[in-house]
């Protein structure tokens, strides 16, 4: 299968673009309705990793501080949930665990799930994942060899009763779809390294996480006695900083706001 490899990861972004085109012959668009269900179930471990982190940073504006890493996402959010809960985190049941699914929440202020939900959606993939992705890989890859057979006379067998404009342009939509599948090689390739980096990480925040929790209500009462709610306002008003330039957050907001 080496001919499908490709080394243009950044071609758009991190994501695992599933969308191919339709054929209109049975055979060769069985094969791309299947590799749809199987990318679709790899980009959502993808995200289920990726996108949440990148959201709590986001939704929690650590984003706007230098060292804007999920680790300080983390701390903000359970300073955000203890201030809209009345200064107790207590009030939110928080238990941490050795092993999945590593923390659990009940949340009785329930506008604060968004936070929350990025997280738990973090955390259920980090404890599915790695056995997910085995499979889905495995999958992929057996998939793959009926793409290479379609670039190795498959596609020629499958059109040659066709007229001449037919198969031109079966030809040119079937090609279309290999050479996406082309492209999402790389992309695919390295969701098992982030599903197992992930893993390590949170497995090495455990300490940290059940220490952030034992401190939050020192911000979160203070927030709520300041009658402070908001992640912009908590962060701006309670995190010692340093801070990206005032430029920068004005920039970031932009991308704060799709979160």
């Amino acid at each position: 299968m080496g001919c499908f490899h490709s080394t243009n990861i950044g071609e758009d972004s991190k994501r695992i673009d599933y969308e191919f085109g339709w054929v209109s012959i049975l055979e060769i668009d069985e094969v791309f309705t299947d590799l749809r269900t199987s990318l679709a179930a790899i980009e959502k471990l993808r995200s289920g990793i990726e996108d949440n982190r990148e959201a709590l940073i986001n939704k929690t504006y650590a984003v706007i501080l230098k060292d804007s890493s999920f680790r300080e996402a983390i701390k903000l959010m359970f300073w955000i949930l203890s201030a809209n809960h009345q200064g107790r985190i207590g009030t939110c049941e928080p238990k941490v665990t050795s092993q999945s699914p590593f923390v659990t929440l009940n949340c009785k202020n329930y506008e604060m799930n968004p936070y929350w939900d990025k997280f738990a959606g973090y955390l259920k993939t980090v404890t599915d994942g790695p056995e997910e992705i085995v499979k889905e890989l495995n999958n992929f890859n057996a998939l793959m060899e009926s793409v290479e057979a379609l670039s190795n006379g498959g596609l020629d067998k499958a059109i040659e009763s066709m007229d001449a404009v037919g198969k031109a342009r079966a030809s040119v939509e079937t090609n279309k779809n290999i050479n996406k599948v082309k492209r999402q090689m790389p992309k695919i390739q390295r969701v098992r390294g982030v599903i197992e980096q992930a893993r390590m990480e949170i497995e090495d925040m455990m300490s940290y996480i059940q220490d952030v929790i034992n401190h939050a209500d020192e911000v979160g009462s203070k927030a709520f006695d300041d009658r402070r709610y908001t992640s912009e306002e908590i962060c701006k008003a309670y995190h010692p900083g340093p801070f990206k330039s005032d430029i920068e957050i004005e920039e970031l907001k932009k991308d704060i706001k799709k979160h």
